[in-house]
């Protein structure tokens, strides 16, 4: 995962489509750095926002 975000380092996830058209995320570390991306293709964006709360959800739950 060597990607960086070009522009302003604000940490947040990123929804964006894959070379086949199937919507994927990748999380972004304040330095631009991806720290994280989904294994999963959804075939809808709607799709891609609900694995990206359930993981918010499943980070805010760890102690």
């Amino acid at each position: 995962m060597s990607r960086i975000r070009r522009g302003p380092m604000r940490p947040g996830f990123e929804p964006y489509q894959d070379r086949s058209g199937q919507w994927r995320w990748r999380l972004f570390a304040a330095n631009g750095q991806v720290v994280a991306t989904s294994n999963e293709a959804f075939a809808s964006r709607a799709g891609c926002l609900r694995a990206i709360r359930a993981v918010r959800a499943l980070i805010g739950s760890l102690p």
